[in-house]
């Protein structure tokens, strides 16, 4: 609270942003720059990147705990491993015709 009662002072008029003449800011406004050519490559196969590393992750997840099963317990995880092995091998063939379709893309 300002010391003479309450009254607004020039000194106080500046506390909130912007003084009379120039009122606040700005800001934004700039362009968004064009993706380069690699970020547009690197984000081509994002998707498909992630769901490999998630399988992947899991894999090894399900691979650390081996050591600890044991029976049915363990052949159940071996089965898990196999069948994760299975969806990498797909998505590597995904990612390959992802990669034909583009390279025919880039050379049209």
């Amino acid at each position: 609270m300002p010391k003479d009662g309450g009254k607004i002072t020039k000194s106080h008029e500046n506390l909130g942003g912007g003084t009379k003449q120039n009122s606040g800011g700005g800001g934004g406004g700039s362009k968004k720059a064009a993706p380069s050519k690699k970020s547009e490559i690197v984000d081509r196969y994002k998707e498909v990147e992630d769901k490999l590393d998630d399988i992947r992750q899991e894999s090894d997840r399900t691979k650390d705990s081996l050591d600890r099963l044991y029976g049915k317990e363990q052949e159940a995880a071996i089965e898990r491993l196999l069948e994760l092995e299975q969806q990498e091998i797909e998505l590597i063939k995904e990612k390959a015709k992802e990669a034909e379709k583009y390279l025919q893309e880039d050379l049209a």
